[in-house]
């Protein structure tokens, strides 16, 4: 296992810029997102099942819908470019399945995918989502066909194009959890605390939490 080069106190404020960051960008109006405009899905809209999609995972092997079936799932959105909300977010799912693996509990499988597909390759993606934990997955593909999972997924993001080569994306941080028959059953919305992830996930898991 990796270690992790973030400690706490750079933890700490990755955190707060990931939320400044929450709080001013994805907003209606002028700042619409350039995909996923329906935003989150709603509480009343779950669990919803997962429509027919085709990525590809960094090692080749194919990211359908039925790989989301057989086992628990933590989908996340986002890109290896990134500076603040997908490190923090990955350093907490590491914490998190680090808890789970503690408590002896079922362990989900992380899956990040990216937004980015011009610049993050399959080995990019593995190399960078192995950095955290050697059991996270990565997946990428076809603009067309990652635009069809977020929406699905009801994440949002926006390419600022503006900023030339070194272009940031915004995008949401919601964490989708994903049940064994292939449907979300929950979101895990920011800030995402690994010790309350873990306590949630385990009733999730266990079936008391519809």
């Amino acid at each position: 296992m990796r270690r992790n080069w973030l400690t706490p106190a750079l933890v700490l404020g990755l955190a707060a810029l990931a939320g400044a960051w929450l709080t001013t960008q994805l907003t209606p109006g002028a700042d619409a997102p350039e995909h996923g405009g329906a935003g989150e899905l709603a509480a009343d809209a779950l669990p919803r099942t997962v429509e027919p999609f085709e990525l590809t995972f960094a090692d080749g092997s194919p990211f359908t819908e039925a790989a989301l079936e057989g086992g628990w799932q933590l989908v996340f959105f986002g890109y290896t470019h990134c500076p603040d909300v997908c490190p923090t977010t990955l350093h907490n799912l590491q914490r998190t399945v680090g808890l789970l693996e503690e408590r002896g509990a079922t362990l989900p499988e992380v899956v990040f995918v990216s937004v980015d597909p011009a610049r993050d390759d399959r080995e990019q993606l593995g190399q960078y989502v192995r950095f955290f934990r050697d059991d996270f997955r990565a997946a990428t593909g076809a603009r067309e066909a990652i635009d069809n999972l977020t929406d699905q997924f009801g994440a949002v993001y926006r390419i600022n194009r503006e900023e030339g080569e070194d272009y940031t994306v915004d995008h949401s941080a919601a964490i989708a959890a994903v049940g064994p028959e292939g449907r979300i059953r929950a979101l895990l919305n920011p800030p995402h605390r690994p010790t309350e992830m873990a306590t949630r996930l385990e009733r999730l898991m266990s079936g008391n939490e519809s």
